[in-house]
């Protein structure tokens, strides 16, 4: 099964930046990214992480994640995309990361920030890596970076069709 989620939903509205809400764009790039599949589990908007985890239960590593986050930070040079894994990651959730990270930064045209480990994190565990599941955190752009913002909203289009067509090949 494949499971699509906005990180940020209506009880957590996530960063806020350049007059937007992480919450608001999460939302929009999930929809956009499961408009091709035919079969695929998404989150609900009220849901907070400890209702999602609940609702999902225990998944299989022959089940995939994708949790959608934007980066936010004071410096408003940052720039980038960015995808986080597991420590103990195997090597399907590595090319699935691999791919989103580098097709990101291709079509934005923003800093390719790599892979990166849990241990590696500022937030320290993220909990929806330990789901069970082959699963990724992708942080999009850095939403509180203009450039970077512009250029997803001119670009959310086919950023979404390319990680749709991407998660289908590597989830068969």
């Amino acid at each position: 099964m494949i499971y699509i989620f906005a990180g940020h939903h209506d009880k957590d509205p996530g960063a806020v930046a350049n007059g937007q809400k992480e919450a608001d764009l999460t939302k929009e790039l999930r929809q956009l990214i499961i408009r091709p599949f035919e079969d695929v589990t998404i989150d609900d908007d009220a849901d907070t992480l400890s209702t999602l985890l609940k609702k999902i239960g225990k998944l299989h590593r022959t089940d995939y994640v994708m949790d959608i986050h934007f980066n936010s930070v004071t410096n408003p040079k940052a720039t980038g995309t960015e995808v986080f894994i597991t420590d103990n990651d195997n090597s399907v959730e590595r090319e699935w990361a691999q791919q989103v990270v580098d097709t990101t930064a291709n079509i934005l045209g923003i800093n390719n920030r790599g892979i990166k480990t849990e241990s590696q994190a500022k937030r320290g565990r993220l909990g929806i890596l330990h789901t069970g599941a082959t699963t990724i955190l992708w942080e999009v752009c850095f939403m509180s970076n203009p450039d970077d913002l512009a250029s997803y909203h001119a670009n959310k289009e086919a950023l979404a069709c390319a990680i749709a067509n991407l998660t289908l090949n590597i989830c068969k």
